[in-house]
């Protein structure tokens, strides 16, 4: 028969000398079997599209700043001074759906807008709501919260729900020229440095 030259077909559970890969019969590895196919939520809008929660809260108007997963917007109907919605950019509409690098990048946001708004509003609690009720992609509505009304883009803002839940019947809505001024004043608050992630 003769010595093998290594130039044969790898055999099951060993390796081709020449190719130096393992062989194996992929139909019966056992986590293909039981495994669920993998599902990967990618945002698929094109430049200036987003989804349909997004659009809703007056994107791109009210873009404050963008993120690879993330948008962080105004939210035209102002609960409490500065109140924000921080939006997923794909198009679940479960939390769980998100990808885990959104789930990283959202703890950078968070820092971000924390900071700007404490900077330009000095709330003194701060409140993340993720209702979805109405609008079913992945959003938060960032509600800061003060006990004394906060000036805030030439408009004065009380708190009205102070020290309860947060009165969304309340809220004012900006028309588009407060809704301008009140993106350049968080904008010019926000911290400088890397966007995305």
């Amino acid at each position: 028969m003769g010595r093998s030259t290594g130039l044969e077909p790898a055999t099951l559970g060993t390796t081709n000398r020449c190719s130096n890969q393992l062989s194996y019969d992929r139909r019966e590895a056992p986590w293909r079997t039981r495994a669920a196919p993998l599902r990967v939520m990618t945002f698929e809008g094109k430049r200036g599209s987003m989804n349909e929660t997004i659009e809703k809260f007056g994107y791109p108007e009210t873009l404050i700043r963008e993120y690879r997963h993330w948008v962080l917007l105004l939210r035209p109907a102002q609960v409490t001074a500065g109140s924000l919605v921080l939006a997923a950019k794909s198009n679940a509409t479960a939390y769980g759906e998100l990808p885990a690098e959104a789930f990283a990048e959202q703890a950078l946001a968070v820092a971000e807008l924390e900071a700007m708004l404490s900077a330009a509003v000095s709330y003194e609690k701060i409140n993340y709501l993720m209702l979805m009720m109405v609008d079913r992609n992945v959003h938060f509505h960032v509600i800061p919260r003060y006990g004394n009304d906060r000036s805030f883009a030439a408009m004065t803002i009380t708190d009205s729900g102070w020290p309860g839940p947060p009165d969304l019947k309340s809220a004012i809505i900006l028309d588009k020229a407060s809704i301008g001024a009140a993106v350049q004043l968080l904008k010019a608050y926000m911290p400088d440095g890397e966007k995305q992630i």
